[in-house]
């Protein structure tokens, strides 16, 4: 009996812990298998009761004799089908960081507003700043605009215009282009701007009009969003010459030059979209940035991939995606193993392409991202999802 209930106790552990790392449509799913399995258990119970109380003697036994055999059936049988339901599901037992990830930021956001909530806004704007660019490499975007929203607040309260300009063009209106809100991104970034003038923050200028850039960049078959791409990234280099810092302006040049490659790649320029990328990453490696010179080498993989140079595109992808692994840059991790898929399909090597396709689905199924500038690809990429899963 010691070790039947050893056993019970033993899953009711395994139980706690799918309901602490799973998601509620696993958890779900997760219960309705047990259930299941419950209840085929104690059908087993009955008719092995039945079928043996015959031989029984109430006389010989009485009826705590029996009501004990009853129970012992009972728990042998749940054993042997808890048994049978983790060996078919060995996959629940495995470590899925998406979920611990998942928990520790709902457990950030609620601390901060406890902060909010006891007015400790010291405390809001300096964790919330620290964890900003964490939620954006890991691709929590939703989070990530909540979070900018208290820290805006608790900023707001403490009269904070580098905190409160800095949430409005990245924390929150850059992110919400990834969640795909376009207007609420540019009137937050918009703002952040006036903001940012007109307290000379020089560097959250650039960068706001860098985004603006990147914001009409999305659709550079409209002359207007091409007019103002171009505007808007004539405005950010000529502001640079304001920062002080030549760290700070090397980052600065870096991300306008990256631009100026997106904006060839759109409109068809790939030797200058590819000579602006070159000269992005070079100044990305001399500001010791490698966060984000890693994004340059997916961008040089998909102009090579749109002039069909597969094997110089399939350098550039191969090494991104080794140091998108190495700074957890999901959304850099996804575009590379994209890039590769196509390529390798390209080259009708099936072995290869496939494997690069299970990876991206298995990314794209646990992440919310947008993969901006890689339209085209995409729509490749989906167009070959059926023939690939054959």
């Amino acid at each position: 009996m010691s070790l039947l209930l050893a056993h019970v106790r033993m899953y009711m552990q395994f139980v706690m812990r799918i309901l602490k790392e799973a998601n509620i449509h696993h958890i779900l799913a997760v219960f309705l298998k047990l259930l299941w399995k419950i209840l085929f258990s104690v059908m087993f119970t009955v008719g092995a009761a039945l079928a043996t109380l015959f031989g029984i003697s109430y006389a010989t036994y009485g009826g705590l004799g029996i009501t004990l055999y009853v129970v012992c059936c009972a728990l042998l049988s749940l054993v042997i089908s808890l048994i049978m339901f983790v060996l078919k599901n060995r996959e629940l037992f495995d470590h899925n960081p998406q979920y611990d990830r998942k928990l520790m930021v709902d457990s950030l956001k609620q601390e901060l507003r406890n902060f909010l909530s006891r007015k400790e806004f010291n405390d809001v704007e300096r964790f919330g700043g620290a964890i900003s660019r964490v939620l954006w490499l890991c691709g929590e975007y939703k989070s990530r605009v909540e979070l900018g929203k208290m820290v805006f607040e608790a900023a707001t309260h403490l009269n904070h215009h580098n905190t409160r300009a800095k949430v409005l063009i990245d924390d929150i209106g850059w992110t919400y282009i990834t969640l795909d809100k376009k207007d609420l991104a540019i009137q937050n970034i918009s703002k952040g701007i006036e903001l940012a003038q007109d307290n000379a923050l020089w560097k959250l200028v650039v960068k706001g009009h860098r985004h603006l850039a990147g914001i009409h960049m999305l659709n550079t078959a409209v002359e207007k969003n091409r007019t103002e791409a171009l505007r808007n990234l004539g405005l950010a280099s000529n502001t640079i010459e304001k920062i002080n810092g030549p760290q700070i302006v090397g980052e600065m040049s870096a991300g306008i030059e990256y631009a100026y490659s997106e904006y060839y790649y759109q409109t068809g320029d790939h030797p200058q979209a590819l000579t602006r990328c070159k000269k992005a990453r070079s100044d990305y490696n001399k500001s010791n940035d490698s966060e984000r010179e890693v994004k340059t080498f997916s961008q040089m993989g998909k102009i090579f991939l749109a002039e069909r140079e597969y094997e110089n595109a399939k350098h550039e992808f191969m090494i991104g995606l080794g140091k998108a692994e190495s700074t957890g840059r999901y959304e850099e991790i996804i575009k590379n193993h994209m890039g590769l898929f196509i390529c390798y399909d390209a080259e009708n090597d099936p072995t290869n392409s496939r494997a690069h396709f299970i990876k991206c689905e298995e990314y794209l199924r646990d992440l919310d991202v947008q993969l901006y500038g890689w339209n085209q690809i995409i729509e490749t990429y989906k167009s070959k999802k059926e023939y690939i899963r054959r």
